[in-house]
């Protein structure tokens, strides 16, 4: 047989194949073409000209997970430009579908087609109000389809909640929709590919409930006037995704936007404030008092909580555990903290609450720690033990300052290595000044007045 090459996709090819073999679309679009000389059951590949395409007989077609289909050559001739016009078939990698996703694999496959119906599209939750909407634009069969992806970094809701709370969503309505997911659509192909896909599954109409600017809109509409499917534009709601997590952080009643089951399944994975995890980091120089402070709080909160995870990460236990390879350079130390914070927001995750006792002597580091937590909406305080050094010298349970003065020790916080005191820390303690006990009670009750323990 004649031999076989492999071709890398992109991200945006990728997408194609995987709507070609869902059956969502038919070519032209992307590297998919058509031609009116060719065979009825092959479909036409366009590919930048390589010497070695011009004797294969079949080409790999690579995505970034590795090879995803097989693409069956029986024809080829060179195209205008520097192009390659391949005939053939398209074979999924194996006989099992959907070797994209294993997740709601079941809403990947094309739903049934029904004459004359009338699409909706969204990106976002179902609200009441774009069920009243669609009920009264419509008394067509209607077929919905979300567009998501696993671990898109723009989404306020998670994947899995999102399409399991639209799958609810809709079986409130009167004409119970057919439900399909499509693969996440990037900005630069979605708003022509849309009516495409709708008009390829018999629809005749469009609903679009969600598009951000007036260019993506003209595209969506040349598109449809291309493919000759009628779109029609939802109302906003006004309330977005975002503000509904927000509604439900601080208590609000969000039974007048959600369906009951919708907000149930949301609550489950966004509860209130005082079922969340969050850290605590501890930061100061040896000796300040980090970790007598952390485990005081920790034994604090676990004696009045009882239902709370408390999971204490000593900045010397961590070190043998998971970074014995580091040295005390700026780059190793700040890698060492990226580590114990990545852990930590692992902890909240799971609604656990993470106290981190470490010098953690750059701000940068520190700020980073902040910020990864709190972009992924996970609670995080910096608790400044500003002990002085003269204090944590006179103190020097562990030796260590005796030995960085005489040189023993290379690199020691506060005497060869700098300490970077923070700028705006969530709290501070001198522990020269003030007792244990009292700084505990002072960072419970920031706790309980920021709703992370209940009072």
């Amino acid at each position: 047989g004649r031999m076989s090459t492999f071709q890398t996709l992109n991200q945006v090819e990728t997408l194609f194949v995987e709507l070609y073999l869902s059956g969502f679309i038919r070519p032209p679009f992307g590297i998919f073409t058509t031609d009116d000389d060719r065979n009825p059951s092959n479909i036409c590949l366009k590919l930048a000209w390589r010497d070695e395409l011009e004797q294969t007989g079949n080409i790999d077609l690579h995505g970034s997970k590795g090879l995803i289909a097989r693409f069956l050559i029986q024809s080829r001739r060179r195209n205008e430009g520097n192009s390659l016009l391949l005939e053939g078939q398209l074979l999924q990698k194996e006989e099992r579908p959907f070797e994209f996703h294993s997740d709601f694999v079941d809403l990947r496959r094309t739903p049934q087609t029904i004459p004359r119906s009338t699409g909706f599209w969204t990106r976002n939750l179902i609200q009441k109000g774009h069920i009243q909407q669609v009920e009264t634009l419509t008394s067509r069969p209607i077929l919905m389809l979300l567009s998501s992806i696993v671990d898109n970094p723009c989404d306020s809701i998670d994947h899995f909640t999102k399409v399991s709370s639209c799958r609810d969503a809709i079986s409130h309505m009167k004409n119970k929709p057919r439900f399909g997911l499509l693969p996440f659509l990037p900005d630069g192909v979605t708003w022509s590919l849309l009516p495409m896909i709708f008009q390829h599954l018999d629809c005749e109409e469009l609903l679009m409930e969600h598009v951000p600017s007036d260019s993506d809109r003209q595209l969506v509409e040349a598109s449809a006037k291309n493919v000759g499917i009628r779109i029609t534009w939802l109302q906003p709601t006004g309330v977005r995704d975002a503000d509904v997590l927000q509604f439900m952080e601080s208590g609000k009643n969000v039974l007048d936007i959600l369906s009951e089951d919708v907000a149930a399944n949301l609550q489950l994975q966004y509860p209130p404030k005082h079922k969340r995890g969050f850290t605590i980091l501890f930061t100061g120089l040896s000796g300040a008092g980090k970790s007598t402070l952390s485990t005081a709080l920790r034994e604090t909160i676990r004696e009045r909580w009882r239902e709370k995870q408390v999971t204490l990460l000593d900045g010397d236990e961590v070190r043998q555990m998971l970074s014995s390879e580091l040295g005390f350079s700026k780059e190793h130390r700040d890698l060492n903290i990226r580590r114990i914070s990545y852990v930590a927001s692992l902890i909240n995750r799971s609604g656990g609450i993470a106290l981190i006792a470490a010098i953690a002597p750059y701000e940068s580091a520190r700020n980073k720690a902040r910020e990864n937590n709190r972009n992924s909406g996970l609670g995080f305080y910096e608790v400044y033990v500003s002990t002085p050094l003269t204090v944590c010298e006179q103190r020097d349970i562990k030796g260590l300052y005796e030995k960085a003065r005489s040189g023993i020790i290379k690199g020691f916080t506060g005497i060869s290595d700098p300490y970077e005191i923070p700028t705006s820390p969530d709290m501070s303690f001198d522990t020269q000044n003030v007792d244990v006990k009292t700084a505990v009670s002072h960072i419970v009750d920031r706790l309980i007045s920021d709703g992370y323990l209940k009072a």
